[in-house]
């Protein structure tokens, strides 16, 4: 009887324990799911906060950066897969351009890793996706809207004395600023709209391919200014369009010329018989009044 009640008491003690034991478990569990909502929601209310700050940013710094009107309808940020949308971007058009804008793009996801925005002097963004910009590329007299664009993203504006002072005050600030490192960009399903006069309105969009960069910022210590990695995408991806969009242009021009020339000759041969039947038939009606036909 004695040894069965000591069985009986281990085991009760061994119940107790894991009694014990689940309920710390259970508490542990509920601290760190509740530090965690905490976390997420700090993290959500900062986050949500910057949103009018960069559309802010994008609207003032994208035109001093490109020579043109930058708007952006607004800035959606994901709590459950951390990233930013940036919604309808539209690049207008250098003075002189009759199209309606130059760029749009309807969605740029921005993929960040949040702990770098509340708790490092360098961000780090995983990934911007640019899904399928519309482009136009209007040729102009002896440049087009877009390469306009490039020449002021590199510092070829016009228009030197004041406005180019206050862009180089911005970029100072940046240097002093947070930095970023970007792991990979890639801009994908992007359509092409050529316009000329010698077109007429008839070509069709052409793909832009895929562009792609990779880890800007790393091979600064401490990451890059937004500016500056702002700049990098700008001129690659711009870059690729002038390249494109040149190629395509010579092509068509190409055609047209052919074209017209085809035309050309077939307006003369179309001359020619209407020349020959109007003699024929002025040496018919010579000869029913006697007179004498034309050779």
């Amino acid at each position: 009887m004695a040894d069965e009640e000591k069985k009986e008491t281990k085991e009760t003690k061994k119940c107790c324990k894991c009694t014990r034991m689940r309920k710390i478990i259970r508490r542990t569990l509920l601290g760190l799911a509740i530090f965690v909502g905490v976390i997420l929601l700090i993290v959500s209310i900062v986050i949500n906060q910057l949103d009018p700050i960069v559309k802010t940013a994008v609207e003032t710094y994208g035109p001093k950066m490109l020579g043109v009107p930058v708007t952006l309808g607004k800035v959606d940020f994901s709590v459950l897969r951390m990233r930013f949308e940036l919604c309808d971007l539209v690049v207008g058009n250098p003075e002189g351009y009759k199209t309606d804008n130059a760029i749009s793009v309807g969605r740029i996801y921005v993929h960040v890793l949040p702990g770098t925005i509340l708790f490092s002097d360098t961000i780090v963004v995983k990934q911007i996706l640019v899904e399928d910009p519309a482009i136009t590329y209007e040729v102009g007299l002896g440049n087009s809207n877009i390469g306009t664009i490039l020449n002021n993203l590199n510092g070829d504006k016009s228009e030197k004395p004041e406005k180019e002072e206050k862009p180089e005050v911005a970029e100072k600030s940046e240097e002093g600023g947070q930095k970023v490192v970007i792991e990979e960009v890639c801009v994908s399903g992007g359509k092409i709209r050529l316009s000329a006069k010698i077109l007429q309105g008839v070509a069709a969009p052409i793909p832009l391919p895929t562009v792609t960069l990779h880890d800007i910022g790393k091979e600064k210590e401490g990451g890059t200014s937004f500016l500056d990695a702002n700049k990098q995408i700008l001129t690659k991806t711009l870059t690729s369009v002038v390249d494109v969009s040149k190629e395509a242009f010579a092509k068509l021009t190409g055609l047209a010329s052919d074209a017209a020339k085809a035309v050309g000759n077939g307006a003369k041969a179309a001359a020619g018989a209407v020349s020959d039947g109007v003699k024929s038939g002025f040496n018919a009606v010579k000869g029913l009044f006697g007179g004498k036909k034309e050779e």
